[in-house]
């Protein structure tokens, strides 16, 4: 299932928080995740950004799981955010309409852009 590491993933902001969500193997993964999430939200989280980028895809219970954090950080006027989302799953976010409830950003940091690469394999001649 899915595992969350967001103990040492505090940014210095004491209302955000960022978890990085990563494939487990084991099957209990789930309801950890759901303990995460609940303990930020506990601890007066009022945003939680979500690293999906090791992800292929978000199972149900998992966006479940978003959801349900998601009204409770609403609450307190902040939200849930998903950083780095798959092709796959931004898909899926655009199909079930999520991507409105959630601040989804699609742009991977692994990204590299065309002209970005020309530059730099051009090289520059010493003046």
């Amino acid at each position: 299932m899915i595992h969350a590491d967001a103990a040492t993933d505090w940014t210095g902001d004491d209302d955000v928080a960022v978890v990085l969500l990563h494939p487990d193997v084991e099957p209990d993964g789930m309801p950890d995740l759901r303990f995460e999430l609940h303990e930020l939200v506990l601890a007066g989280v009022r945003t939680i950004v979500v690293d999906a980028s090791c992800l292929d895809e978000l199972p149900s219970p998992v966006i479940g799981a978003l959801l349900t954090a998601h009204r409770a950080c609403r609450a307190r006027g902040g939200a849930v955010a998903i950083r780095f989302p798959s092709r796959r799953a931004l898909d899926q976010l655009h199909r079930t309409g999520l991507w409105r409830v959630f601040d989804v950003d699609a742009v991977s940091p692994r990204l590299t852009y065309p002209s970005a690469r020309r530059r730099s394999s051009r090289g520059t001649a010493p003046a």
